[in-house]
C-alpha cells in the first residue's frame, strides 16, 4: 500500500468521525425511545464504519512500515469496538422496554425511511 492508501484511509476515517459527532450532537433523549432506539442503530452502523476504516488505516500504516503507526490505530479500533458494544447493548434493552411497553414488535432495524 502506499502513501495514497493510507492517505484515503485517512480521510475515511476523518469523515466516518465528522458524521457521528453530529448524529451524537443532534440526539436528544427525551423524545422517546423510539427515538433513541433508533438513534442507537444508526450510531451502531457508523461505529461498525469506523472499526472497518481504522483497521484499513492500521493495514495501510503496517504496509507502510509504521508500526507505532499501526498499533495506534489499532487502539483506535479497540475503542470503538468497545463503545460498539456498549451500543448495540443499549439499542437492545431499548427495543426490549419498547416492546414490553408497546406490546408489539419492532423490526430488526430501522429502515431508510424511518430514518
Amino acid at each position: 500500500m502506499t502513501s495514497a492508501t493510507t492517505k484515503n484511509a485517512q480521510q475515511q476515517l476523518a469523515a466516518s468521525t465528522a458524521v457521528l459527532a453530529n448524529l451524537d450532537a443532534q440526539t436528544d433523549e427525551e423524545h422517546g425511545d423510539l427515538t433513541h432506539w433508533r438513534y442507537l442503530c444508526t450510531r451502531k452502523g457508523m461505529l461498525r464504519t469506523l472499526i472497518d476504516a481504522t483497521e484499513a488505516l492500521a493495514e495501510a500504516h503496517q504496509a507502510a512500515g509504521c508500526a507505532a503507526s499501526a498499533l495506534a490505530v489499532g487502539e483506535l479500533t479497540q475503542h470503538y469496538e468497545h463503545e460498539y458494544a456498549l451500543t448495540a447493548r443499549a439499542a437492545l434493552i431499548t427495543k426490549s422496554a419498547l416492546v414490553h411497553h408497546a406490546g408489539r414488535n419492532l423490526p430488526q432495524q430501522p429502515t431508510e425511511s424511518d430514518r
